[in-house]
């Protein structure tokens, strides 16, 4: 069983007043919330005993200060790649298709839209086989991938077959910042 993590970077800084280009919003660090909620995320429960084997982030500054953010992560093999800044779901499904299927366990930190839609694409129900969590799950991504959120997928089969627009996964988690309170995250909230 293959285990894939998908997680939105964490809350950046807005980009400089007028500008518009790429790449002052490649250079967009986490805010201070988005260093507090990634530090929630490591300090979770979230990778016990689920470390991936590969991770691999955007080259932009906020996706990878996330990662830097993930203490328990140090040691984990990283994969930097210019093609997955603000890459479509076409595109982040290809980066994990072309997975050596040595690599069990990966992470990878990216950017709404593409993410947000690659997680609904996995999680969609076309069987009518879900359990009553998964579809729970799947529900609350109708909404959106907030900052710093993390969807955790387990799948059957190659890596490659990820390729395919039709290809599903089982949600099996979904971590969000816990904002119920005002100040900084209290934890995450989650659906293991």
């Amino acid at each position: 069983m293959k285990r894939l993590m998908l997680l939105r970077h964490a809350k950046a800084e807005p980009a400089s007043i007028g500008d518009l280009s790429d790449e002052a919003d490649h250079a967009r660090p986490l805010a201070r919330r988005g260093w507090e909620d990634a530090e929630a995320l490591d300090a979770s429960d979230a990778f016990r005993g689920h470390v991936p084997d590969l991770v691999l982030v955007s080259s932009a500054v906020r996706t990878r200060e996330t990662l830097a953010a993930l203490s328990q992560l140090a040691a984990v093999e990283t994969s930097v790649r210019d093609a997955l800044y603000l890459a479509e779901a076409a595109t982040l499904r290809r980066a994990l298709a072309d997975l050596p299927e040595t690599v069990g366990h990966v992470l990878l930190v990216g950017h709404n839209p593409g993410l947000h839609m690659l997680c609904r694409q996995l999680a969609a129900d076309p069987f009518g086989d879900a359990t009553p969590k998964h579809l729970q799950r799947a529900a609350r991504l109708d909404t959106g991938l907030p900052t710093c959120t993390m969807a955790v997928f387990a799948m059957q089969g190659p890596w490659g077959g990820l390729a395919e627009p039709d290809a599903h996964a089982a949600l099996v988690d979904l971590r969000t910042p816990d904002r119920t309170r005002r100040g900084p995250a209290t934890g995450l909230r989650h659906d293991a």
